[in-house]
């Protein structure tokens, strides 16, 4: 037991980060599933994809003063806690028909998600002196993917069959996000236990700084919208496969196409590290928005098989992110890791607002037309990649310039 408490210590922050993805990619199972028992009108079941993302918009603000105000440790362990709570809400909520008091429970727990990537997004941004930090901070975001790949098969397996304990029928939901809980209650425990990796460091950082100041740099702000770009197409992919997996007369399993799409970004992953690390982050960028344009133009000559090739995306995705993330926040000094990092984590906000423009296509265009918008998508990284790299190297070039004080 005390050498499993040790592992959980020095492993909390990869742990955590597996965690907010496994509970995170629980939004287009939520969306399948309600849509499939008809539970709620559409519109309503796409709000539960929103809420898991424009928390990340809402949140960011105050968990920044948060954490210079009660510290890095603590606000991990708080949101740690809360999303046991809502987790635990949700069990006793997600068998009945109080869709309200559940959209109310599960907008609380992407609260809290937010409020945790807040911390642990700053923690990975401190990892930039090293050498390789575009591969560091691949090698921590696998964790994230590793957690959306493993979340769709067993939480629809959960939530649609009931488990049997030795007295009574337990609601697979119940027992699916209790077990959540525990994991969060888990994460809170140790958080209070011990520091969080350059915790004291970066809040000491941060405290004589302005919001508003930062967001003045274009070097933040680019970072802002290319990652705004980014995980609204990285997150509408999966969740519009399987609504068409719904509907195709030659596949079935919605879930396993999901998990195949997160499983190919982790695999693209794995292979990112193992490749040449002099290979820039903007040709990382020019070069899988290519691929993936490739593909949709693909799909459109071969519909029959389009959940298939759709899916075959999660590899032009799999090291967009580490590489949009690593070369804006590579140049940036260490006193502004926090803030710059709370406006990059508010680019995740377009994880709410691309699926609703996708939906928007859906009902006019059908579920394979509205991927025009993944299009568009993949057509702005490439716009914007060869100017931000400029840029990059110009911010990198006066890199003193940028120390606030």
């Amino acid at each position: 037991m005390k050498r499993l408490s040790r592992w959980l210590c020095s492993h909390q922050l990869s742990l955590l980060i597996f965690l907010i993805g496994f509970t995170n990619n629980l939004a287009p199972i939520f969306v399948l599933h309600f849509r499939d028992k008809n539970a709620a009108p559409f519109w309503q079941v796409m709000l539960l994809q929103s809420l898991f993302f424009i928390s990340y918009f809402l949140v960011v603000v105050p968990g920044f003063y948060l954490v210079k105000r009660i510290g890095s440790r603590r606000l991990a362990a708080y949101s740690s806690g809360a999303c046991m709570f809502c987790c635990c809400l949700i069990a006793m909520l997600f068998q009945h028909q109080y869709f309200t008091m559940l959209l109310l429970s599960i907008a609380g727990l992407a609260l809290a998600l937010g409020s945790l990537r807040v911390v642990v997004n700053a923690e990975i941004m401190a990892l930039q002196s090293a050498k390789d930090y575009h591969r560091q901070v691949a090698r921590m975001l696998c964790n994230d993917t590793l957690g959306a790949l493993i979340c769709p098969p067993i939480a629809m397996m959960m939530l649609s069959q009931p488990s049997q304990s030795v007295t009574r029928t337990i609601p697979g939901s119940v027992t699916f996000f209790l077990c959540v809980a525990f994991a969060f209650a888990v994460i809170s425990y140790f958080k209070l236990k011990t520091d969080s990796i350059g915790g004291r460091q970066l809040t000491s950082a941060t405290t004589p700084l302005n919001f508003s100041e930062i967001i003045k740099q274009k070097t933040v702000r680019s970072g802002f919208w290319m990652i705004f770009i980014f995980i609204g197409l990285e997150f509408t992919i999966p969740l519009f496969v399987g609504l068409l997996v719904l509907q195709s007369a030659l596949f079935t399993g919605s879930a396993v196409f999901i998990s195949s799409y997160w499983a190919l970004i982790l695999i693209g992953r794995l292979v990112a590290l193992q490749i040449n690390a002099s290979i820039r982050p903007s040709q990382w960028i020019y070069s899988c928005s290519i691929a993936g344009i490739a593909l949709l133009i693909l799909s459109a000559f071969f519909p029959a098989f389009a959940p298939i090739l759709l899916t075959c995306l999660g590899l032009c995705n799999a090291n967009l992110y580490p590489a949009i993330f690593s070369q804006h926040s590579k140049s940036l000094p260490p006193s502004i890791h926090y803030i710059s990092s709370g406006i990059f984590l508010m680019g995740l906000s377009g994880g709410a607002v691309v699926p609703i423009l996708q939906e928007y296509l859906a009902t006019h265009l059908g579920l394979h037309g509205s991927f025009v918008i993944v299009f568009l998508s993949y057509s702005a990284l490439v716009i914007m990649t060869r100017p931000t790299q400029q840029l990059i190297d110009l911010t990198s070039e006066h890199q003193p310039q940028l120390e606030l004080t």
